[in-house]
């Protein structure tokens, strides 16, 4: 029942106990209360108003808006080290798939490929050969023109904080290579 203030000055819809029922219901409020007063009264209508467009929860269509989290991080592996892992962290994320660039210290002998853990796709160039890497290759350094003397680094999974590089050597690999990875979230 609503409450009605007529112009003789009384009021109906009010029982001796205070409202109807003791709360106050959508029939009780009039439309276009403004939103000020609601809550601490920092909201304005228009701004609440803003929400009449949302499809969903709020905060899962604002973090879905943030888009692609990136970092790029640099490292260095020894090439004479036996094969094994490398964990290269620093990301402040689990990347779900990298881009990476790898040199050998001041030579002209590079490659750079993409992983996302699942397959691997790397291009290797000296000054005399280029080769497209794919499937489990990974990332490779070659030393020499013939692929006998190089470190490969498969990209196996992304980690806490960064990924894990696979090394595998073959002959006998000299210098530092110059990892720069590019990390996607």
């Amino acid at each position: 029942m609503a409450i009605v203030i007529n112009g003789s000055g009384t009021i109906t819809g009010v029982s001796a106990g205070g409202l109807p029922d003791g709360s106050v219901d959508s029939d009780t409020l009039a439309t276009g209360i403004d939103a000020t007063k609601l809550a601490d009264g920092t909201v304005t209508s228009t701004e609440l108003q803003y929400i009449n467009s949302l499809s969903s929860n709020a905060q899962t269509q604002i973090t879905a808006a943030d888009g692609v989290t990136t970092k790029t991080i640099h490292a260095t592996y020894d090439l004479s080290t036996a094969s094994g892992t490398q964990d290269v962290t620093g990301f402040g994320f689990t990347p779900s798939a990298i881009f990476g660039m790898f040199l050998i210290n001041v030579t002209d002998d590079w490659c750079f490929g993409f992983s996302d853990f699942t397959m691997n796709l790397g291009m290797h160039s000296t000054s005399t050969t280029t080769a497209v890497l794919q499937g489990t290759y990974g990332f490779t350094i070659f030393q020499t023109t013939n692929s006998t003397t190089r470190q490969t680094a498969n990209p196996i999974a992304g980690i806490t904080d960064g990924v894990r590089l696979t090394w595998t050597k073959t002959g006998s690999p000299t210098g530092t290579g110059q990892l720069y990875l590019l990390g996607f979230k």
